[in-house]
């Protein structure tokens, strides 16, 4: 067994788990499999560790049960057991519907995975546990210790830094609300920045194609008449070839939506009804991903 070299990475931990799942989906559907994602994790949660190797976990184990469980339903949880200052304990829980295959020549490269994806466990400072009822199903259940920080609370440590990376900037808002639209105008102008409103993703997209130059981030409405966020931001990324900071505000299945959010080029999302902190802190976050204005 190969030595896994250890780096050490400043990543969401949500957004990693994310992005290795999104392929996952597709050999699922091929499979006939209903894949099912749960997690209670903040989205905003920054973790040290190893990057690489925790989507390497999350794929490996989710393609090795897809492909040799014959299951119809596999359901990925992720939750959060013990939380301190600066350590977290993170539970990724496998269970599938499907039959624990017998040690044959043919799925002898299922064992042979789990042995890998332990090697990855260890390397990540965790711990594993196969149970198993024999012929009817197994769960896999992973527990890792992280390093951790959450940006909002870090960021609002320091109030004065954020009023000042933040002062000045210019947002579009796509948000059909009302209400959202007065909460989102009284935190944008509290703290010195700029905002115009659009009532859709068709407007969203008129105001872009003639002041774009002048935004350094959307805050983006998934549920809005005539064009939804998703195609909105769709569009703006293949239409009008812009890499622009987008941050979906959305309600409903945080995972699911991270998902969809991550497929149609947006940069993040934030749950409502979220705080004025968590706002703050994922437009400073975010307004800092490489961006070039035209003009």
């Amino acid at each position: 067994m190969k030595t896994i070299t250890r780096t050490e990475d400043i990543y969401q931990l949500q957004q990693a788990i994310t992005e290795s799942i999104i392929p996952c989906r597709t050999l699922a559907s091929n499979y006939g499999i209903e894949l099912e994602v749960i997690d209670d994790l903040a989205s905003l949660i920054t973790v040290k560790g190893d990057l690489k190797a925790q989507k390497q976990l999350i794929h490996l184990i989710l393609n090795n049960t897809i492909r040799h469980s014959k299951a119809s339903k596999i359901i990925f949880t992720t939750r959060q057991l013990l939380q301190s200052d600066k350590e977290m304990l993170i539970e990724f829980s496998l269970s599938d519907n499907g039959a624990v295959p017998k040690l044959t020549s043919k799925t002898f490269v299922y064992f042979r995975t789990l042995i890998r994806a332990k090697k990855i466990i260890e390397h990540l400072n965790g711990k594993a546990e196969l149970i198993t009822v024999p012929g009817l199903s197994s769960t896999l259940k992973t527990i890792i210790k992280y390093q951790w920080q959450h940006p909002a609370a870090i960021a609002w440590q320091s109030r004065e830094s954020i009023l000042t990376s933040n002062a000045g900037k210019n947002i579009l808002v796509a948000e059909d609300n009302e209400v959202n639209q007065k909460v989102i105008r009284r935190i944008l102008e509290k703290n010195n920045m700029q905002a115009d409103f659009a009532g859709n993703g068709k407007e969203a997209i008129d105001v872009f194609e003639k002041k774009g130059n002048a935004y350094d981030l959307i805050l983006m409405d998934l549920q809005m008449p005539y064009m939804d966020g998703f195609q909105t931001a769709n569009y703006i990324r293949k239409k009008l070839c812009s890499n622009i900071p987008i941050i979906a505000l959305t309600v409903g299945s945080a995972h699911l939506n991270y998902a969809k959010c991550i497929e149609a080029g947006m940069n993040h999302f934030i749950k409502k009804p979220f705080s004025e902190r968590d706002l703050l802190a994922a437009i400073e976050e975010f307004s800092k991903v490489q961006y070039q204005k035209a003009g």
